[in-house]
């Protein structure tokens, strides 16, 4: 049984570290946990969401009334009017003039000030494209449409207790669509308080912390009561369009159902040069293997937490750099980047949970747990695999074997068949969408790099099929989808790795050719390369494959 060096580190029942990117840099870092980061909450009234459910309640909200133009719009105007009245009896300063930055940046500022434990202490006016119900202005028709419009919509930003800052969008107009954002972070923090665990926050991250293990339980205990909990205290105090007794009367109930939400791999490391050595690293091996959708180069700061001006990504040599890889599916995403100067984070952001097969109500927390972290394992095995992959001589030369699959006899993978290459070096791209690759996704790519129009579905298909036999990849069970096994990526990048960047660049002999001039500055890298010409050209020169100049 394996024995960690850590106890942080996840154990599975054969004794196993589950996560091997972990097992690999283990000796460098002080600790990882998982956690929810930032958390989007939809806050609806149900029966408003239709214009007949709308029409019924109004009905009954205001008897004798119908729905017009003036009728919908009271109800903007009193909770304009309510609003400025509440702020000026609580002392709650009202921003109208918010500019692009990040809101909550803004509000920070003035949290910083804010001396009670809990409580409005922000409110800032913008305009923002909504759902609203539009009513014509002759008042004996009752025609009701749902449309998207630019409305005065108010940002309630809350220090609460337990979750910080919260920050809550509450659109007056019917159907009194709410936003509630909550930083899971800061929920964390204080139950760290509560049970004593220490820790240093930096921003929207927990480092410094002597026990990991305990952070990562405290983590886990966050469940769909406590987004309840916090939901229902604030939600009816910012509804500035109906009282809390008016919506008693009527009884409308709200409910709450995901919008967004992150999820996050910390990994805390000792020092930061070890944090900038894996992660350079990392990027300078997966840049070309996985090649990112996005990988943005962000310059502005000279050395970690210290901000300077502003440079373009066309510095040749800047001191410090900031790269975020982002990687989308859909509307879901996976990032990684650093935080602060020791923490290198693996986020998962969900803006689409039904392309995952989750459902958006809270009751689902523990699904969108396990899904997210599993995102993250995989794409953490796929990200491995390029950074450290395996190809021993056993494993090179049992794939080039040919195989009995079905009673069919089928080739191996041959380092000269540049279709099945091809094939092979496309789905590894491939291999970190989360619910595996399908053909019809598949497919358009390899002709794109084949450049070859005669090449059919048919011939991919059976491609596939040799990638199947020598275990490298398996059909996602009950889905027309494939995926990688977990030996077989390592097998299929190490293949590349060995004919791509290692047999090509040595076989090449155009970096010997003498030019005139200063020789040029070559990389570690590139040195080696040559290194490895000049002894392969004496080697065939000893065994008479080429003459000596």
């Amino acid at each position: 049984m394996l024995t960690p060096s850590f106890p942080w580190l996840t154990i599975n029942a054969d004794g196993e570290i589950m996560n091997q990117f972990v097992e690999t840099y283990q000796n460098l870092l002080d600790g990882v946990y998982f956690s929810f980061d930032r958390i989007a909450i939809n806050c609806y009234f149900a029966p408003l969401q239709s214009p007949g459910g709308f029409l019924t309640w109004f009905q009954r909200y205001r008897p004798g009334k119908m729905p017009n133009k003036n009728e919908l719009l009271r109800f903007a105007y009193r909770a304009a009017r309510r609003l400025y009245a509440f702020a000026t009896a609580k002392k709650i300063k009202i921003l109208t003039d918010v500019t692009d930055e990040r809101k909550h940046d803004v509000a920070e500022t003035y949290l910083k000030n804010f001396d009670q434990e809990d409580g409005i202490f922000l409110i800032m006016k913008v305009r923002e494209m909504v759902p609203i119900y539009e009513a014509p202005k002759n008042k004996s028709q009752v025609h009701l449409e749902k449309k998207m419009r630019y409305v005065n919509y108010y940002y309630f930003h809350i220090k609460d207790k337990k979750w910080g800052h919260v920050t809550i969008g509450v659109c007056p107009h019917p159907p009194f669509t709410m936003k509630i954002i909550l930083n899971a972070h800061d929920w964390l923090a204080y139950q760290a308080d509560r049970r004593r665990v220490d820790y240093h926050q930096f921003d929207n991250c927990l480092i410094d912390f002597t026990d990991a293990r305990a952070i990562q339980k405290l983590a886990d205990t966050l469940s769909e009561g406590q987004l309840l909990e916090v939901c229902r205290r604030w939600a009816p105090r910012v509804m500035m369009s109906l009282t809390t007794e008016e919506i008693r009367q009527s009884r409308l109930g709200q409910q709450f159902f995901f919008f967004q939400a992150e999820y996050c791999f910390n990994m805390l490391f000792h020092q930061p040069r070890h944090l900038d050595w894996v992660y350079q690293h990392l990027i300078d091996n997966t840049r070309t293997r996985l090649r990112p959708a996005i990988i943005s180069t962000i310059f502005g700061k000279d050395r970690r937490g210290v901000k300077i001006k502003s440079m373009s990504i066309a510095i040749e040599n800047p001191e410090y750099d900031l790269t975020i890889i982002n990687i989308w599916f859909g509307k879901n995403r996976i990032k990684i980047y650093d935080k602060g100067d020791r923490v290198l984070r693996v986020e998962v952001t969900i803006n689409q949970p039904k392309a995952l097969g989750l459902k958006k109500s809270l009751a689902a927390l523990p699904d969108y747990r396990r899904r997210m972290q599993k995102m993250i394992e995989t794409f953490l095995e796929v990200w491995q695999a390029a950074d450290q992959c395996r190809l021993t001589a056993e494993a090179l030369e049992d794939l080039q074997a040919p195989v009995i699959q079905d009673a069919m006899r089928l080739p191996g993978i041959s380092l000269t068949n540049r279709r099945l290459l091809t094939v092979l070096s496309t789905s590894v791209e491939l291999a970190k969408q989360p619910n595996g690759f399908a053909i019809a996704e598949f497919y358009p790519q390899v002709v794109d790099r084949l450049k070859d129009e005669s090449y059919t579905k048919s011939q991919l298909t059976y491609d596939l099929r040799k990638l199947r036999a020598k275990a490298i990849i398996e059909k996602v069970p009950n889905r027309l989808r494939y995926r990688f096994t977990k030996n077989g990526i390592r097998q299929a990048v190490g293949l590349l790795v060995w004919r791509n960047e290692i047999i090509q660049p040595v076989l090449s002999q155009a970096s010997l050719a003498k030019k005139p001039g200063r020789p040029p500055q070559l990389s570690y890298r590139d040195q080696l390369y040559r290194n490895l010409q000049i002894d392969l050209e004496a080697l065939c020169i000893d065994y008479g494959l080429k003459k000596a100049a």
